[in-house]
């Protein structure tokens, strides 16, 4: 489920069955122009990506509206402004919350999260389309037995 009217109403009518919460963590580095390119397309990446483990899992999962934050403020601001859409989010109540990005910055701070971190390193350099394509396959397929692993506790 996603944030968007027609989903929002099935969410409301069976949300005792939907548990776990994606936020997909956004970096927007306006101070450098070299990186707009770069940052642009992992976030379109991070956004695929979320959606498919949505989309895999319709029912279970609510993917929120993107957490967008810029690379220059201060990681703890981020933090916080990070923690304080999850407690709202608990209030819901959600067991799971999953926190998702390629910017590997979140790696150094999980364990100040309430959340679990889902980090998937981007893939750099010249690959070919479909190579790339069946690299994010293996690796959203990992997340999902990951994000399964964590229901069956």
């Amino acid at each position: 489920m996603q944030w968007k009217e027609s989903d929002i109403m099935q969410y409301i009518e069976a949300k005792e069955y939907v548990d776990t919460l994606i936020i997909p963590l956004i970096p927007m580095p306006l101070e450098k122009e070299e990186e707009l390119v770069k940052y642009a397309g992992m976030a379109e990446l991070t956004h695929f990506a979320a959606m498919t483990i949505e989309n895999q899992f319709k029912g279970r999962i609510f993917l929120s509206p993107s957490f967008h934050y810029f690379k220059s403020t201060s990681k703890k601001l981020d933090i916080t402004l990070l923690q304080q859409w999850i407690k709202q989010y608990q209030q819901l109540p959600f067991d799971h919350v999953f926190l998702f990005t390629f910017d590997h910055a979140w790696k150094k701070v999980e364990k100040e999260l309430d959340g679990t971190l889902l980090w998937l390193p981007a893939v750099g350099g010249k690959i070919e389309e479909a190579r790339a394509s069946e690299m994010m396959k293996e690796q959203l397929h990992q997340i999902m037995d990951l994000i399964q692993s964590y229901w069956q506790e």
